[in-house]
């Protein structure tokens, strides 16, 4: 997705709520990049959390949305993670409701690996999470 795109649907996520839903927030993290190199080892990102993780005690998750770029012509397997509680991500941007209770306020981490058969290193660069709760 574009710089543009991804920054005006952004900014329609973080348009404040009202009435019922005056509870429900968003936040948006980013990592630096990840050098996945060796087959079968997996790589794990910095961890992407809220800004202010206090405020969100006892909020769940809704939905996710991430993105993470790499060159054209490489590919790497990825996953979203919270603690114990892994998605497989199928592609470099997307997102999924969460049908799983997830504390909003925990941290996540990417995880990438070469796929198989891959011997090249690939370097994923622009990783960002976006996560919905109420």
């Amino acid at each position: 997705m574009s710089r543009v795109l991804w920054a005006g649907w952004l900014s329609l996520m973080l348009l404040p709520t009202t009435g019922a839903m005056a509870a429900a927030g968003s936040w948006v993290a980013s990592a630096p990049a990840v050098r996945v190199a060796v087959p079968g080892r997996q790589y794990v990102s910095a961890p992407l959390g809220a800004s202010e993780p206090e405020r969100l005690a006892g909020r769940r998750i809704v939905s996710v949305r991430w993105h993470y770029r790499v060159a054209q012509g490489q590919a790497v397997r990825a996953w979203l993670c919270q603690d114990s509680f892994c998605m497989r991500v199928p592609g470099r941007q997307g997102g999924n409701r969460m049908d799983v209770p997830l504390d909003a306020a925990s941290p996540w981490q990417f995880r990438f690996e070469l796929p198989p058969g891959e011997r090249q290193a690939v370097l994923v660069q622009g990783l960002g999470l976006i996560v919905n709760y109420h």
